[in-house]
This record gives C-alpha cells, structure tokens and sequence, in this order.
C-alpha cells in the first residue's frame, strides 16, 4: 500500500492532515487524457481530464490551454472542447530531422481546469507523426464480471481487478472506504461505514494512453 501524502500542512507547531492518495474527497486533477494520444501530420486529438471534485469522479474539460512548441501543432475548441491539431507532414519532418536519433515528435499541452472552483494546472504530452490509442478500462469483482456499480457490506473486503499489460501503472481509488494495493491490478476494499460513493481505476501506458472507468459504490 502506498505511503500517505501530505494534501494541507497547518502553520508551525499545528498537526499535519494527511491523506491517502486513493483518496477522492480532496479535489484535484486525477488523470488528463489526449483522444488519441498520438496523431499524425494534421490529425486531432481531445483533450480533457479526470478529476475529484467535492468527494465526485467526474469528466471535465480544459478551461485554456496552451502549446509547447507551439510550431509543430495549433489549439482550438470545437463545440465546447479543445483539439489539439498537428501540423503539416513538411513541417514535422523537418522538427524530427532535428531530434537524436529514437526520440519521439511530442508537444506539450499546458492546461488549466476548474475545479470546484479553483484553478488546477497540468501537463499532458501528445505524440506527434505516430499513431496510439487510449486503453479501454473496466473494474472486475471477484467473480470476472464488469462491474459499473458495487455493492457490499460494512466490514466486507471486497476485490477489484482490471486487466493491465506489462509496463502499464494502475491506479485505484475511492471516496469511501479504504484501498489496499491501490497501484496493483488487484486491490481490495474495505469500508467500516454504511453509504454511497464511487470506485475509480485509472490505467496509464508507456505510450501516453491513459483511460479509466468509474463505478458506483453502495455499502450496506
């Protein structure tokens, strides 16, 4: 399980808050995903991010963003979302004849989120003159079967799993109960109190993907 870490540090000689980082009750930018990860010379790609906001796992997107190179790719909202466009095959041919030999074309996506009210900032790379695809995740019980809502007992420990390939980094979290093996393809739950709230897992690959699947979580 992992190390807690510090979410508010109090003036000096007051107490440290810390919580778990499975934690979804403090808000913040979960995971930011580019739809495809990787584009070729003039294709697109959506940009939007997972995030924890008032102890809920929703979808939003960018308030602004901004391009680092900006030479290689341009930015745009289309119909209340933000794309990220690549340049002409001229123009990242010429970028990529610069670089060392296996380095990948990328631009840099600087972005900003409204979170509950306050502005969270985050970086997501998008590749360019190549291709990829998010990873299409599901939460599994025990028994195999994809879960889109939990339900379980006080006291009761329950499993998760999601399928992941080597090399890829796996996230759980929740917003009741608590997690072990939070960043382990399987991981258990425990709740000592009765209510509602959701189970997220997050998967990340090597090649910029990242995708992730929410459930509803009932305990009784």
């Amino acid at each position: 399980m992992r190390a807690f870490v510090v979410i508010v540090t109090l003036t000096a000689g007051a107490c440290v808050e810390t919580t778990p980082r499975w934690d979804l009750t403090h808000d913040r930018v979960i995971a930011v995903r580019a739809s495809p990860p990787a584009i070729e010379a003039g294709g697109s790609a959506q940009l939007d991010a997972l995030v924890s906001a008032e102890g809920v796992a929703r979808v939003i997107v960018p308030v602004e963003v901004t391009l680092s190179p900006d030479a290689l790719a341009t930015v745009v909202q289309q119909d209340g979302a933000w794309v990220v466009i690549a340049g002409t095959s001229e123009m990242l041919a010429a970028a990529q004849a610069r670089l060392p030999t296996g380095t990948s074309l990328r631009v840099d996506a600087e972005l900003v989120f409204d979170v509950a009210g306050i502005a969270k900032h985050a970086t997501k790379s998008v590749r360019l003159s190549a291709t990829g695809e998010n990873p299409v995740v599901s939460i599994r019980l025990a028994d195999g079967q994809v879960a889109t809502s939990i339900e379980t007992s006080v006291g009761v420990e329950t499993q998760l799993s999601t399928d992941a390939p080597d090399g890829a980094s796996v996230d759980w979290l929740t917003s009741l109960g608590e997690l072990t093996d939070d960043d382990d393809p399987v991981a258990f739950l425990t709740a000592e109190e009765a209510g509602a709230g959701s189970v997220v897992c997050v998967r990340r690959e090597l090649g910029g993907g990242v995708g992730w699947a929410i459930a509803a979580l009932a305990v009784e």
